[in-house]
This record gives C-alpha cells, sequence and structure tokens, in this order.
C-alpha cells in the first residue's frame, strides 16, 4: 500500500492474469513515483529487479545520470523521502542504463555503491537488445507511455512494445514462472495514441469512457486497463495550489487533472442504427453507409453486404483514397458525416487529411 493514501500504488493491482496493465491518470497522482518505489522495495524483498522505460531515446537520456549530472533522476523524490540513493546510470553508448544505489566522491562524481536494483532502456531501443539476458527483471515499467501531442514520436511503438515484452520474458512461463509483468503509465493526452492504436485498445478506452467505467478486465488478451480517479485528498490538494487557478476552464486542467482526454474532438461522434442506410464500402472493420435521401454518411463497425477493401494491402488503400477519400473530405468539412466511435473518426480522418 502507498506511504500516503491519497497517491495512486499501482501494485495493488498485481495479478499474474493480467501481466500488461495501463494506467492513465492526472498528473501528479503518484503513478511513477508509486511504480518505482514499489520496484525497488521488492527487490529489497525478495531480490527481484525491473526494466524502467521511457518512449524515447531522447526522453530516455533526461532520465539517465552521467557521471556527476543526476538532474533528471526520475528517483530524486524517492530519495528524499524514503532516505535512499537511487539513480539510473549511464555509461558510454549503452543502450541499457544501471539502476543503482550511489554516492558522489570528493569531486562529485556519482559512484555506484553496490545494489543493482534493474535496468533502465528506451521503449524504441529494448527490441535492440535481443541476445542480451534480462531474465531477472520480473516486472517492466513504461513511463509515459501516451505522448504529448506537440511530440515528435516514431511509428511502430505498439510493436515495439510487443517486442520488448518478447525479448525480455523470454522462456520463464517454459520455466513455470509467471510472466514479465509489463505496467505502462500516462496522463490523457490522447485516446488515439501510438500504443492503443497499435494493440487495438482505442474503441476498449472509448467504450470506458462512454459508459463511465475504471478499470477494464480483458481476459482473452491478458491486458487490464484503469482509468484512474484522484483520492478526495489529491483533490482537495489540487483545488489549493496555483495552477489549477491558473489552468481553469482550460483542456489542459481536464486533461491533467480531471483524467479527460480533452484533446481529443469527440463531435460527430455517435451510435446510430442502420436502418435507412445503404452500404457503399467496407475498409477492414468500418463500413461507409449513406443515409437515403440525406446522402449523410455514417461510419459504423456493423458489417454489411458491399465491397470490401483491406487497408493493410497498399494497392486497395490506394483504391480507397481514390475512390472515397474526397467524398469523405466533402462530407467532412460540411458536418455531413457522422462516426460510430472516435477510434473510426480518427483512423479515418488519417486517410482523407
Amino acid at each position: 500500500m502507498p506511504k500516503v493514501s491519497k497517491y495512486i500504488w499501482i501494485w495493488d493491482y498485481l495479478d499474474d492474469r493480467y501481466p500488461l496493465q495501463f494506467f492513465v491518470g492526472g498528473r501528479g497522482d503518484g503513478k511513477t513515483y508509486g511504480a518505482l518505489d514499489g520496484a525497488r522495495l521488492h527487490y529489497l524483498e525478495d531480490g527481484s529487479r525491473f526494466m524502467f522505460s521511457r518512449l524515447t531515446i531522447k526522453e530516455q537520456k533526461q532520465v539517465t545520470a552521467k557521471s556527476a549530472n543526476a538532474k533528471g533522476n526520475p528517483f530524486k523524490k524517492i530519495n528524499k523521502k524514503e532516505g535512499c540513493n537511487v539513480v539510473i546510470l549511464g555509461s558510454g553508448d549503452d543502450l541499457v542504463s544501471s539502476i543503482v544505489d550511489f554516492e558522489t566522491d570528493d569531486k562529485g562524481r556519482i559512484v555506484p555503491t553496490g545494489r543493482l536494483y534493474g535496468y533502465s532502456c528506451s521503449l524504441v531501443d529494448v527490441c535492440d537488445i535481443r541476445g542480451q539476458d534480462y531474465d531477472d527483471c520480473t516486472d517492466w515499467i513504461i513511463d509515459e507511455f501516451i505522448p504529448e501531442k506537440h511530440k515528435r514520436i516514431p511509428n511502430g511503438l505498439g510493436d515495439a512494445l510487443l517486442n520488448g515484452i518478447e525479448t525480455l520474458n523470454r522462456d520463464r512461463e517454459d520455466d513455470g514462472r509467471p510472466p514479465l509483468r509489463v505496467w505502462c503509465m500516462a496522463n490523457a493526452n490522447d485516446i488515439y495514441n501510438p500504443i492503443f492504436k497499435d494493440l487495438g485498445l482505442v474503441s476498449v478506452c472509448e467504450k470506458m469512457k462512454r459508459e463511465g467505467k475504471r478499470d477494464m478486465y480483458l481476459k482473452d488478451r491478458a491486458i487490464a486497463i484503469h482509468l484512474l480517479e484522484d483520492s478526495e485528498e489529491l483533490k482537495e490538494c489540487r483545488s489549493k495550489r496555483a495552477i489549477a487557478k491558473i489552468s481553469k476552464g482550460t483542456r489542459y486542467a481536464d486533461m491533467a487533472y480531471n483524467n479527460e482526454f480533452a484533446y481529443n474532438d469527440f463531435s460527430n461522434v455517435k451510435y446510430l442504427k442502420v436502418t435507412g442506410y445503404v452500404p457503399i464500402v467496407s475498409l477492414n472493420d468500418i463500413t461507409i453507409y449513406c443515409q437515403k435521401g440525406s446522402g449523410r454518411l455514417y461510419l459504423s463497425y456493423t458489417p454489411a453486404k458491399c465491397p470490401k477493401l483491406d487497408g493493410n494491402k497498399d494497392n486497395e488503400l490506394i483504391l480507397f483514397k481514390k475512390k472515397y477519400s474526397q467524398r469523405l473530405y466533402n462530407a467532412f468539412v460540411n458536418n455531413k458525416i457522422t462516426f460510430e466511435s472516435y477510434d473510426i473518426k480518427a483512423r479515418i480522418l488519417e486517410i482523407i487529411l
């Protein structure tokens, strides 16, 4: 349990039936602190190590200390509050850094002092450490898995995540051990984020928001998603901070403190019955319908008998763009289109804009 009850403690959710868990919450709710402190305590209890990752190489460099510079150390607050001395220590051009206890010498240089809690590597680099053995890691903590809207992020993060799990998990389950536990944490910057998009979880998260669900357990995929809610104590603390007044009424406040995907435009998103609509074409699991008489378009997951195109095939995607993009674009800018879900809207807008 967390040492301060107002903060989230992700280890309360530990369940080997769901080795991949996503936590989306407001800023400053203790996700990262609790994840790292809990992993540190697990090492002290049983010697189990962990991997810690940020998304990109640039972000990883910001949390990695060199010889005398630990200004971005994510353990800084933990060290202060818990009376420990932990740092992510890089060495040369190695992709993987070490998470160690340290002290500083008389010249202010960082010197490791014995304990090796685990390792640290950017998500995009984890797939490049194949052949190295991290079998001693029981957990993988991925921080800020939803990038902020202004950041430039490489494609294929979902595949990078899956490749990383394969690399770190190795054959532990074949030996009768629990699978690698993966903890992904972020603020509610974008429901259509690269990892949710690649893993097909956008519509799942969207359904949770629509139905007011805080937790979703996908048994068939061994995945859990948690849309965290601040404790009353934390809400009270937030309300007294200057930033609460400064950001009041902004999308930033909705994202950072209300855990709303405020930067996503959910207009024109609504479930409709397809009665009175004629199917035109299907692109993978999306069917485009046209309303009789009005010409309005409705894009839905509801299948129908009509021409079907596979968007994963280049030639068929090009054909779809050539035949239907202009019509979809015109309907969108003239507000004559409705999408069953935001997932459909985002996928189609990627194609036509």
